[in-house]
């Protein structure tokens, strides 16, 4: 029987501490803590960073929809992006207190781990073809 071994193809540091990545195929998103969200492509040898964006607070984790980007930002709360291949655009914010440790969907809503205050559930909602209405994320649950 062969033994499998991981075996390192590349290294890319931007600086401070990334947390957690998730990709949608295209694109890798790194939750950068101190340092925001970033985008990158791997060739199978390099790393490419396309953008930042740190809108401020400790980035814990990234998930996608394959339409936005969604960052848990611990005391900051939930942000939800937009990324062009380019750069990054921030849609909305929303903080209903707590700290925002992880978040996830399943297509039909987003869920956001909240440290002592359980996990809480929600959708994000667009409109137009620039940008959403104020308030447009909204909390459907809180489940502690």
């Amino acid at each position: 029987m062969a033994v499998k071994k991981f075996r390192l193809l590349a290294t890319k540091t931007d600086g401070e501490l990334y947390w957690k990545v998730w990709g949608d195929g295209n694109y890798i998103y790194v939750a950068n803590y101190l340092d925001g969200i970033r985008a990158y492509t791997f060739d199978g040898t390099n790393f490419t960073l396309l953008d930042t964006q740190d809108d401020g607070g400790d980035y814990n984790e990234v998930w996608g929809d394959g339409t936005y980007i969604y960052a848990a930002c611990d005391v900051d709360g939930i942000r939800a992006y937009t990324f062009d291949g380019t750069s990054f655009t921030l849609l909305d914010t929303h903080d209903a207190d707590g700290r925002y440790h992880g978040v996830w969907g399943d297509g039909n809503y987003i869920y956001v781990a909240n440290h002592l205050d359980g996990i809480r559930a929600y959708v994000f909602v667009a409109t137009g073809h620039t940008g959403l209405n104020p308030g447009a994320m909204a909390i459907m649950m809180d489940v502690m």
